[in-house]
C-alpha cells in the first residue's frame, strides 16, 4: 500500500513538473498581474465598504504566494524542485478557492458571481484543461468546507435577478465554453509539435546520411594521404581531416541528443558530470569555426575558474550558439567585439557565473526575457531555437541563464551554475 502510495505521488509530481514547463513563459506573468490585482482591488472593495479580516488575510496570502513565484529566479537551485508544487498551489489558492470563498461571504453578488466567471476564463488560459477543471472542483470544494465548516458561516443567497437555475447555467456555460477553446487551443499546439517532431526525425535521418557519406570520403581521403611522398603534407592534410572526423561526430552526438530532448520533452542528462568549465571553454573556443577576421574579436578572462554539472558536447553547443548570434551582429552591424569571463558567487551565493557580453546592435530590455521562447526570433530566417537550446540545457544543470543589455550598446548573457561543494 505505501509503495501504491508513493508511486501516486510521483506520478503526480511528475504530472506538475511536465506542465509547469510547460506553462513557464505565462509563470512570472500570471503572477505580477495578480500581485497588483489582489491588494489593488482590495483598496478598490475597501473605499465602497468595509473589508472583512479573512478577505485581508486571502489577499495577503495570495500576494505572497504572487510574489514568491515572480522571485523564482533568484531561489537557490535546492527550491527549483518545489516550483511545480508552488505554482499548482497558487493557483488553486488565488483562482477557484479565493474568488469561490469570497462570493460566498458576498452573498453571491452579481459583482462576485462575474469575478467567479472571470477566474474560470483565466485558470483556462494558464494551465491544461484537465488540469483546470480538477482545480475549479478542488478550490470550490474547499472554498466550501472552509465557509461553512471550519468558519462556521451560514448559507445566504442573495441573486438580485439572477435566478439560482440561471446561476447554475452560467457557470456551467462558462466552465463549457473556456474549456473547449482553450482544448482547441491545446489541439493545436499539440498538432504543432508533432509536425515539429516529425520534421526533426526526417532531418535527423537526411543529416546523418550526409554525415555518413561525409565520413565515408574523408577515410577514402585520408588512405590517399598515406600515400603522398611529403611528410608535411600528409601531416597537414591528415590533421584536417581528423577535424573534419571529430566535426562529424560532435554532429552525430548533438542530433541524438536533440531527438533524445524532443522525444522525452526535457533534457538528457545521463552524461552530465562535474567538469571545470575552463578547460571546456578554452576547447570549445579553439574548435569553433572563426573567420580570419573573427579571431581578435573575443577577449576572455578565465582566471575565477570553477567546476559545474554539465555534458562537454552540449556546454559546447550552448557556447557556439551564444557566439554565432554574436559574431553574427557585430558582422550585421560592422561593430562590436565579445568579452567572455568567469566570476565565483559570494559566499552566501550558491552559484558561480559565466558571462559572455557583446557590444553589437545591443538588445531592448524588454525583449532579454522573451528571446529564450521557443520558436521566437527578431532576426531574420532566425528559426527561435538556439537559446531555447540554451535555456533548456542551464535548467538541465540546475542553473539558469538570463540577458540584460541595452539597444545600441551591449548584450550581456549570464549563465549561472550551482555551486559544486
Amino acid at each position: 500500500m505505501k509503495q501504491i502510495l508513493k508511486n501516486i505521488f510521483y506520478s503526480i509530481y511528475d504530472h506538475l513538473v511536465k506542465h509547469t514547463e510547460e506553462s513557464s513563459p505565462q509563470i512570472n506573468l500570471f503572477a505580477i498581474v495578480m500581485m497588483i490585482n489582489f491588494p489593488l482591488f482590495g483598496l478598490i472593495w475597501k473605499a465602497e465598504d468595509i473589508l472583512s479580516w479573512e478577505e485581508i488575510t486571502f489577499r495577503l496570502v495570495a500576494t505572497s504566494l504572487c510574489l514568491l513565484l515572480v522571485s523564482n529566479r533568484f531561489w537557490p537551485s535546492c527550491l527549483f524542485k518545489f516550483l511545480p508544487v508552488i505554482w499548482y498551489f497558487t493557483l488553486l489558492f488565488c483562482l477557484p478557492f479565493f474568488f469561490s470563498y469570497l462570493t460566498l461571504q458576498h452573498h453571491a453578488s452579481t459583482i462576485w458571481l462575474m469575478n467567479c466567471v472571470s477566474a474560470v476564463f483565466f485558470l483556462l488560459l494558464v494551465t491544461r484543461v484537465i488540469d483546470a477543471l480538477v482545480l475549479l472542483a478542488l478550490g470550490f470544494c474547499l472554498a466550501f468546507f472552509s465557509y461553512f465548516y471550519l468558519a462556521h458561516h451560514l448559507l445566504q443567497y442573495i441573486p438580485g435577478d439572477i435566478t439560482l437555475p440561471g446561476l447554475i447555467s452560467t457557470f456551467t456555460a462558462a466552465i463549457i465554453i473556456g474549456a473547449l477553446f482553450a482544448r482547441d487551443r491545446e489541439i493545436i499546439n499539440d498538432s504543432r509539435i508533432s509536425g515539429m517532431r516529425l520534421l526533426a526525425g526526417s532531418l535527423a535521418h537526411d543529416l546523418r546520411t550526409s554525415l555518413a557519406s561525409i565520413h565515408l570520403q574523408t577515410e577514402l581521403q585520408n588512405m590517399l594521404a598515406s600515400k603522398l611522398d611529403q611528410p608535411d603534407l600528409q601531416s597537414d592534410l591528415k590533421r584536417s581531416l581528423g577535424k573534419i572526423v571529430r566535426g562529424i561526430e560532435m554532429g552525430n552526438q548533438l542530433i541524438s541528443m536533440q531527438l533524445n530532448n524532443i522525444q522525452h520533452k526535457k533534457f538528457d542528462t545521463t552524461n552530465f558530470r562535474i567538469q571545470p568549465i575552463k578547460v571546456l571553454l578554452e576547447k570549445t573556443l579553439q574548435e569553433y569555426p572563426l573567420k580570419s577576421d573573427q579571431k581578435t574579436l573575443i577577449q576572455t578572462n578565465l582566471d575565477d575558474d570553477f567546476s559545474a554539472w554539465i555534458e562537454e558536447i552540449a556546454f559546447k553547443n550552448l557556447i557556439w550558439n551564444l557566439l554565432k548570434n554574436s559574431l553574427d551582429c557585430i558582422e550585421e552591424y560592422g561593430k562590436g567585439e565579445i568579452t567572455i569571463w568567469m566570476t565565483r558567487g559570494d559566499d552566501g551565493d550558491d552559484y558561480n557565473y559565466l558571462n559572455i557580453k557583446d557590444t553589437a546592435k545591443g538588445i531592448y530590455p524588454k525583449l532579454a526575457e522573451k528571446i529564450f521562447d521557443t520558436f521566437y526570433s527578431d532576426k531574420k530566417g532566425g528559426a527561435g531555437v538556439g537559446l531555447a537550446y540554451c535555456k533548456l540545457f542551464m535548467q538541465a544543470a540546475g542553473g539558469y541563464i538570463y540577458c540584460k543589455g541595452k539597444h545600441k550598446q551591449f548584450a550581456h548573457f549570464i549563465l549561472k551554475f550551482p555551486k559544486i561543494d
